[in-house]
């Protein structure tokens, strides 16, 4: 009789050291379930963020503590062209003065006299800290219908503000030459003031008249600019600009990294 009492007294000890075993493996897969560490990706304000994922060690700001949290549109415009063309040239400011964002998602507009939706374009572009970019889209919509307002807006979930100084100032202009009436051409002289060689860069060159205003707009992809050296870049129309030319800026596409 002892030795069967022995027996179930062990028996029993060996059950409850089991079960205390696996109460405890359970335990910490309930906990490693429930409870995450936390990250910048967790969809929580928490660690020293300053917002839900953002601010602190996040490499996110928080948009709500910028000075601009939406970059500001400096002008959008159509550009009429031969054969029922019309381009958009726009251009969009950040004023913030450590803040870029890559990537950004936009939407243009397009609407005829009678407020009429005439087309649309969805595209994306990088913004750069403290800066000023145009955005060029040739033959957005074709057709025989006037468009007489063009609206650029931002998808601002896409507005992701990372820490980031404003971009070195790689490309200088030159001279610029405008010639030609029926055709115009414009040849700017670009100068590369880095150590690096700069390979298919594309530049935008807007027309500008004597009140500012944006008459013509076109693109073009320069192969090479050697470092610490000069190439030309030419722009063409196939028609006369609707004013006389009073300005020509010149700038790059900048792709962040």
């Amino acid at each position: 009789t002892r030795r069967m009492s022995w027996a179930n007294e062990r028996r029993t000890f060996i059950l409850v050291i089991l079960g205390l075993i696996g109460a405890t493996v359970l335990s910490w897969v309930i906990i490693a379930a429930i409870f995450k560490e936390p990250t910048c990706a967790d969809g929580a304000q928490n660690q020293d963020e300053q917002g839900v994922d953002c601010g602190g060690s996040c490499a996110y700001l928080c948009s709500v503590l910028l000075p601009s949290p939406i970059p500001e549109v400096s002008f959008a415009r159509a550009l009429s062209l031969p054969g029922g063309r019309t381009d958009v040239i726009a251009y969009i400011s950040n004023e913030n003065p450590s803040a870029a964002v890559k990537g950004a998602r936009y939407t243009i507009e397009m609407f005829s006299d009678e407020q009429t939706l005439v087309a649309t374009h969805a595209g994306v572009v990088d913004i750069p800290a403290s800066s000023e970019i145009p955005v060029y889209i040739p033959n957005l919509f074709s057709g025989n219908q006037t468009v007489s307002n063009v609206f650029l807006t931002f998808d601002t979930t896409s507005l992701w503000w990372k820490q980031r100084a404003p971009e070195e100032v790689r490309i200088q202009t030159g001279e610029v030459n405008v010639s030609g009436t029926t055709n115009p051409r414009v040849t700017a002289t670009l100068i590369n003031n880095t150590a690096t060689a700069l390979t298919s860069t594309k530049f935008i060159a807007t027309i500008f008249d004597s009140a500012g205003n944006a008459i013509a707009a076109s693109q073009t992809v320069v192969t090479s600019i050697g470092a610490f050296s000069e190439a030309q870049a030419v722009f063409t129309w196939n028609q006369a600009f609707s004013a006389v030319p009073a300005r020509v800026d010149v700038r790059p596409v900048v792709v962040l990294p």
